[in-house]
C-alpha cells in the first residue's frame, strides 16, 4: 500500500462508523486506500443493539464486523494507528449516533464517516436515515457521508473532484473548503469552488479568497464557477442539479452546515437536499 503524503500533513483521526454494509465498506476503502495519509489515525466504531442481536443475520453479527475490519487493517497499518471499538447499545431510547457521538469527542475525531444507509436500508429512498437525520441535527463533527458508489468505479480518470460550495470566506462553507484542502491529494485530485449568485451579488471577493487560499495550500488544479440560483429551487436542489447533470464527474460536494440552525427544522437545511439528490459523497462542516 503506498500512502498519500504531502509536503506539510496534520495528523488527523478519522472515525468510521461500520455496520457491515456497503455504504460501510465504501466509508471504510475511502479513507483508508484514498485519503489516509502516513501517521493518520483510523478509529472504527460498531455499535451493537444488545436486545436485537439473536435477530441479525450472521453476517451483520458484531463479531462478524470486528473480524472482518480486523483482516482488512492488520498488517496494514502500525498497531498505534488504529483501533476497532464495539459499543453495546442497551436502551433503545438512545440513538446509536449518541453513542458515536461520545466516541468522537472521548477519542478526538476530526472527522466522522458514515454511510448513507445502513445494511437495513431505509424503506422509501427519498427520506433520509435515521442516522443520517441524527447527525444533521445533533452533531457537530466534521463529516462525510457516504453515497451509492457504482458511477465512481466506472470512472476512468484518477484522482477525486471536490465541489465546495462558497457563500463567501467569513462562512462556514468557507471552513468547509478550507476542510476539504487538508484531505486532497493536491496532486491528483481537483477543487471546482460553486458560488451561487443571488440578486446579481457582487462574487470578485470570494473568488479572491479562493484563489489566494489555493495558492498559499500548492493546490493549481482549481476552478471557480459563479451561477445564477434558480429562484424557483432551493438553494440544495441548485447544488444538486450542478452536481448531476454539469460538465464534471464530482466525487465529493463540500458544504457548510449550521446545526443549531437547522435542528429544530431540518427539511429546510440546503445539506438535506444535497445528501438526498446529489450523486456524490458529501462532506460537511458545522465549525464556524
Amino acid at each position: 500500500m503506498e500512502f498519500n503524503s504531502n509536503e506539510t500533513h496534520e495528523r488527523k483521526n478519522y472515525l468510521i462508523s461500520v455496520d457491515g454494509s456497503n455504504f460501510s465498506d465504501w466509508g471504510f476503502d475511502l479513507i483508508f486506500n484514498e485519503i489516509y495519509k502516513k501517521n493518520d489515525y483510523i478509529t472504527l466504531l460498531h455499535v451493537a443493539n444488545q436486545k436485537k442481536i439473536s435477530d441479525i443475520p450472521f453476517k451483520f453479527q458484531p463479531a462478524q464486523i470486528i473480524s472482518k475490519y480486523e483482516t482488512k487493517l492488520i498488517g496494514k497499518l502500525p498497531k498505534n494507528d488504529y483501533i476497532i471499538i464495539r459499543k453495546d447499545r442497551e436502551d433503545d431510547k438512545v440513538h446509536a449516533l449518541e453513542l458515536v457521538n461520545q466516541v468522537a469527542k472521548i477519542n478526538q475525531a476530526d472527522l466522522l464517516i458514515l454511510g448513507c444507509q445502513g445494511h437495513k436500508g431505509v424503506k422509501d429512498k427519498k427520506e433520509l436515515s435515521s442516522g443520517i437525520t441524527y447527525l444533521i441535527k445533533y452533531i457537530n463533527i466534521p463529516s462525510i457521508v457516504i453515497k451509492e458508489n457504482s458511477q465512481r468505479l466506472k470512472k476512468e480518470a484518477q484522482g477525486f473532484n471536490w465541489l465546495v460550495c462558497i457563500e463567501n470566506h467569513y462562512t462556514r462553507s468557507f471552513k468547509a473548503f478550507e476542510l476539504a484542502c487538508s484531505l486532497i491529494d493536491k496532486e491528483k485530485d481537483s477543487i471546482f469552488a460553486l458560488h451561487l449568485s443571488m440578486l446579481g451579488d457582487n462574487y470578485k471577493e470570494t473568488e479572491d479568497a479562493f484563489d489566494k487560499y489555493c495558492t498559499k495550500a500548492n493546490i493549481n488544479k482549481r476552478k471557480f464557477v459563479a451561477i445564477e440560483k434558480n429562484p424557483n429551487l432551493s438553494i440544495g436542489r441548485n447544488i444538486c442539479d450542478y452536481v448531476n447533470f454539469g460538465d464534471d464527474f464530482i466525487d465529493f460536494v463540500v458544504i457548510g452546515h449550521n446545526v443549531s440552525k437547522y435542528s429544530t427544522n431540518i427539511s429546510s437545511s440546503p445539506t438535506v437536499d444535497v445528501i438526498k439528490y446529489a450523486q456524490a459523497n458529501i462532506l460537511f462542516s458545522s465549525k464556524a
